[in-house]
């Protein structure tokens, strides 16, 4: 006798075929499930891309409205700003090019 041609072959090959059947069924739901998911978390990405750029952006504003009223005084009288200009100092001399007096601690230029 072949393969299938018995009861038991044939219903081994029933049962392997039904099992066949779901899983391509789950297979295609489980397929769509990952395509909104990914959809989801893309949307998700673009909204909290655009909070952080907004929250940035007022960040930003903020802070340079703050400095501008720190820094108004001393440049008007200075001509240059007292915070965040980074004119100051470099590696090599971190006092920005100006010599302290040990005697009292000012600055010279």
């Amino acid at each position: 006798m072949a393969a299938a041609e018995d009861e038991v072959s044939a219903a081994a090959a029933a049962l392997f075929a039904n099992y066949g059947r779901e899983y391509q069924t789950l297979s295609v739901r489980f397929a769509s499930l990952d395509q909104q998911f990914a959809q989801a978390l893309n949307s998700a990405a673009a909204s909290y891309q655009t909070a952080e750029a907004t929250g940035a952006s007022l960040v930003q504003t903020a802070t340079q409205g703050v400095l501008g009223v720190i820094n108004a005084p001393t440049e008007f009288m200075f001509g240059r700003s007292l915070i965040g200009d980074g004119a100051d100092g470099t590696a090599a001399s971190p006092i920005g090019g100006c010599r302290r007096s040990r005697r009292v601690g000012r600055i010279y230029r």
